[in-house]
């Protein structure tokens, strides 16, 4: 992505893989210098400390878990679905999300059988949560796309909800 002068590319959606303190700081800046706050994704590995310090810097809104894509890939790769397809479409919408999906096919770990694989994507679905979504929605035979999509919408559902969770707090 080129930015002409000091423009943000407002149009796009920035992808940030990681919460630590780069990616923090990265994102905080590209909000200052204009760029749309809801144009912006953030990603982590899951850690609760890392999921406190994206709600310290105000930043709750704009995450997501990238640690859904492992189970889903298991999956589809099962099912025989067109995996590529489904990343190019998505990476269009968040750029990044190749970088995620070369992630988590890195990340698969190998099982010994298919009782493992099986509990595995049980253990990495929580109830109500992005994974379960997405699964749910492969199991009942949507293609990839349609269920990353479905994982989108849920992690949306997820953030508006914690993002009116924390302005009751306030």
């Amino acid at each position: 992505m080129v930015w002409k002068g000091n423009v943000p590319p407002i149009n796009e959606t920035i992808s940030i893989i990681g919460a630590g303190h780069l990616g923090k700081t990265l994102a905080q800046m590209l909000i200052e210098c204009g760029f749309p706050k809801e144009k912006l994704m953030i990603s982590y590995g899951g850690k609760i400390s890392t999921f406190e310090s994206i709600k310290k810097a105000g930043l709750i809104e704009n995450f997501t878990v990238g640690v859904c894509l492992p189970a889903a890939l298991l999956i589809a790769n099962k099912k025989r679905l067109n995996v590529d397809h489904a990343i190019g479409v998505i990476e269009k919408e968040y750029t990044g999300f190749r970088e995620i999906h070369v992630w988590a096919k890195n990340v698969l770990p190998a099982f010994g059988s298919e009782k493992e694989e099986e509990k595995y994507i049980e253990h990495m679905s929580t109830k109500g949560g992005i994974t379960e979504t997405i699964v749910e929605s492969l199991n009942y035979g949507d293609t990839f796309l349609d269920a990353l999509r479905k994982g989108i919408a849920r992690s949306k559902e997820i953030s508006t909800f914690a993002r009116l969770q924390l302005s009751d707090i306030s």
